[in-house]
């Protein structure tokens, strides 16, 4: 049934999640707190990859930065367009 790849159906043990929706949930997490949240810009899409790959790696998960990133891309542009509110960079003061 096609060419797909080792661990593409991959799924959590005794669920029907999907790694991909396991990824993009902790994703979530991570844009629903403002101070975790990578402003947007150059660079936002692995920083998120990377604290997302943290959080799952304390529940047991091990992915690869640019895997996540894959997972979370397609997402991450619908729920920018969504959630304009949330794209505004945060101003740090300088002394």
């Amino acid at each position: 049934m096609g060419d797909a790849g080792p661990g593409t159906q991959a799924r959590a043990e005794g669920s029907e999640t999907s790694v991909a929706d396991i990824v993009w949930q902790a994703a979530l997490n991570v844009l629903a707190d403002d101070h975790q949240r990578p402003p947007p810009g150059y660079g936002r899409l692995i920083k998120l990859a990377r604290l997302v790959n943290a959080e799952l790696a304390k529940q047991g998960h091990k992915r690869e930065d640019d895997s996540s990133r894959k997972a979370i891309g397609p997402n991450l542009r619908e729920w920018e367009a969504q959630n304009p509110d949330k794209q505004q960079t945060r101003m740090r003061s300088s002394g």
